[in-house]
């Protein structure tokens, strides 16, 4: 038995194996750190086995690598003949594994001439080559991360300690939860280059490897089954997921974070600072400017001169029911660039407990915009409002969920005073092709103002599930004290564009993951994620601890709850309170209590997340998380700011445009007119140009 295996300090938290896995790694003139840390990726349990094998090195590194690896010796080609004989049955695509082109995946560093041309360095000695050397590993790291579904594992070993510092700090800067940095550890000192044969991996047709030594000092001789290599885990913060920038050199990347950091403490400072001191304006103002700042799309839009010139929200009435986060701010803010007179706008906010909520509302309504919750009482009130109105300023609306626009669709009175309006969830465009539907069973109806859809969208469809999937499940693991790695977890609506990626985050976390989704019936294609799928939602739930529900209508119901174990956890992925039924969870419950975290607080409070039902007839604990609202607006992970700026902003196009009449000759849903209209205003390209490192 040989000990070639990893020690006890391996990850908690594994990459998913199924997802591309890179190995990027600093090399000075000692070429095994290559080859020895894949050995023991391998000898991993799980085994690791990387697809690709990137390296950054000298002029002299590179000529190393290729002669000591692709030379005469041939031995990479040993490493994978190796590692194929013992692993390549556990791995359906082994073919596609351990790929390491020389001409390729070797990058060398360079430095600038003065004649302007560049040239390959032979070594890194100087404060400037140190420079250098930083802002290529953080370029290479930046790039190896940009694909969200890849997991990157970087090691230390090699080159100068200028290497293993850049690759840290790079990691730091860029680095993902499923991220990785390592140092390999060789017994014996094998590594010193001294050896032979030369060692470069535990090779079991080399029973022994004897060490160069003076004349006259006693032999020194290492056998095989000897040999340990040993993989150190290096500890790191790992903030790629939390912050971005687009700084060329590490040096700028490292001061952009220190500032945002430095801004987040400024934020907190101002959100729990005695009111004396500071003033409400002062306050205000502070917020706008951070809510503008993160929003750097939507604020490009809103000063878009040609619109500024045309004032298209001049002289309407808008009614909004949208998200009462801190993109809000800057997109009514943009409204009033482009016209809108705020005392003529309505906005009705869902109780969700928006981390921000109270501050956004106050902010609102320090610019005369009305507020409101939004339920169907208010909706009729403001309705009703504006049926008594002896004024008959136009009506644009900007939604998400269907409030308002099922109901003007054939309102009898105001249904010809509307303009247009936006609606960016499928549940809202649901109950408006409901509203349609029931209205066109009676004769003559026609609809009267053009409808435009955001979920037909195909940059929404593209860009946001994956995001919205993320904070969902980060979300939930912040809030709930057992770890996701190995959960027993069901998700009810797993087939649809949210569910996929709520599994495929899941099972990133190594979660034991159980589908059922009506839809996959329909649909002769499986999904891409590796979860079982069962037919009915009760067998889905039989040894869950974690139930989401992300179907977009009641998925959790009496049948589903009855089946559920003592202590499971219920969550919602819908933006609306449909999924779980909350009646009967009330009905059953023998009592009930607040679920807090154990160790945050708020207001000196343990911080409350949901409510516990201890359900007859036996007292079973069913926690239900957020009160059965949508978890991803509890205010622990929402989407990234480029998301929401991406999203928000295709929504101002769209009202933007519809306020100005583009759409007035078209009634109804208009089919493909926010891919249609990214198009024509290039809102892609100047997505790519704000958040180039995305």
């Amino acid at each position: 038995m040989h000990n070639h295996a990893l020690p006890s300090g391996s990850a908690s938290r594994r990459p998913n194996l199924e997802s591309p896995i890179v190995l990027l790694t600093g090399v000075g003139k000692a070429t095994p750190v290559i080859t020895e840390t894949v050995w023991v990726l391998a000898h991993r349990t799980p085994p690791i086995v990387p697809h690709r094998v990137v390296v950054i090195t000298t002029k002299q590194g590179r000529d190393e690598v290729k002669k000591a690896l692709f030379g005469q010796s041939r031995v990479w080609e040993k490493l994978r003949n190796t590692l194929a004989s013992i692993l390549s049955s556990q791995f359906s695509d082994w073919e596609q594994r351990l790929f390491f082109d020389p001409e390729t995946d070797i990058r060398v560093l360079t430095r600038p001439e003065v004649s302007g041309d560049v040239s390959e360095m032979d070594d890194v000695r100087t404060q400037s080559d140190n420079e250098i050397a930083a802002n290529a590993f953080l370029r290479e790291v930046r790039a190896l991360t940009a694909d969200t579904e890849s997991t990157l594992i970087s090691s230390v070993a090699g080159g100068r300690k200028t290497f293993s510092s850049a690759m840290t700090t790079a990691m730091t800067t860029c680095g993902r939860r499923q991220d990785e940095l390592t140092h390999v550890l060789v017994s014996h000192g094998l590594d010193d280059g001294k050896w032979e044969p030369d060692f470069y991996f535990p090779d079991p047709s080399i029973a022994s490897y004897r060490k160069a030594v003076p004349p006259g000092c006693p032999e020194i001789v290492v056998q095989y089954q000897d040999i340990r290599i040993e993989l150190g885990n290096v500890p790191f913060l790992k903030l790629g997921e939390w912050f971005s920038t687009s700084a060329s050199s590490l040096e700028e990347a490292v001061e952009a974070l220190d500032k945002e950091i430095v801004q987040l403490k400024a934020n907190a400072a101002l959100a729990s600072a005695p009111i004396a001191a500071i003033s409400p304006e002062q306050a205000r103002e502070a917020l706008q400017s951070k809510c503008q700042e993160a929003t750097p799309l939507l604020r490009f839009l809103a000063q878009e001169p040609a619109w500024r010139k045309e004032k298209p929200f001049a002289n309407k009435r808008v009614l909004m029911v949208l998200h009462c986060l801190s993109n809000l701010v800057s997109f009514v803010q943009g409204l009033i660039s482009l016209g809108l007179d705020p005392t003529q706008a309505v906005l009705l906010a869902k109780d969700y407990p928006y981390p921000d909520k109270k501050r956004i509302l106050d902010w609102l309504q320090s610019k005369q915009v009305r507020t409101g919750q939004a339920t169907p009482e208010s909706v009729e009130r403001v309705l009703g409002e504006l049926c008594a109105e002896r004024d008959s300023l136009p009506v644009l609306v900007i939604e998400d969920g269907g409030y308002f626009l099922p109901r003007l669709v054939a309102h009898p009175i105001l249904a010809r005073r509307v303009i247009g309006g936006v609606e960016q969830t499928i549940r809202g465009q649901w109950n408006i092709e409901e509203a349609i539907k029931a209205a066109q069973s009676e004769a003559n109806f026609e609809p009267a103002f053009p409808i435009v859809l955001l979920p037909e969208s195909e940059t929404k469809k593209e860009f946001e599930p994956p995001h919205i999937g993320r904070s969902i499940v980060k979300t939930i693991d912040a809030m709930i004290p057992e770890f996701l790695e190995r959960m027993h977890v069901a998700v009810l609506g797993g087939a649809g564009t949210i569910g996929q990626r709520i599994v495929e985050c899941l099972e990133q976390y190594e979660a034991q993951v159980v589908v059922f989704d009506p839809k996959l019936k329909a649909r002769p294609a499986r999904p891409r994620f590796r979860a079982r799928i069962v037919d009915h939602a009760t067998k889905a739930v039989e040894d869950a601890r974690l139930v989401i529900g992300a179907v977009g209508d009641r998925s959790v119901d009496c049948h589903v709850i009855a089946k559920l174990k003592h202590h499971t956890y219920l969550a919602s992925a819908s933006s609306e309170r449909r999924e779980i039924d909350i009646d009967c969870l009330n009905q059953l419950a023998r009592r009930t209590e607040d679920f807090e975290h154990p160790t945050m607080e708020k207001d000196g409070r343990p911080l409350r997340l949901g409510t516990k039902y201890f359900l007859e007839p036996d007292a079973r604990e069913v926690i239900l998380l957020a009160d059965g609202l949508p978890v991803n607006f509890t205010g622990f992970f929402g989407m990234k700011d480029q998301a929401a700026d991406l999203i928000m902003s295709l929504i101002f196009m769209a009202a933007t445009r519809l306020a100005a009449g583009d759409f007035k000759d078209r009634k109804g849903i208009v089919p493909g007119a926010v891919d249609a209209m990214e198009k024509r205003f290039g809102i892609g390209s100047t997505y790519n140009r704000l958040y180039p490192e995305r």
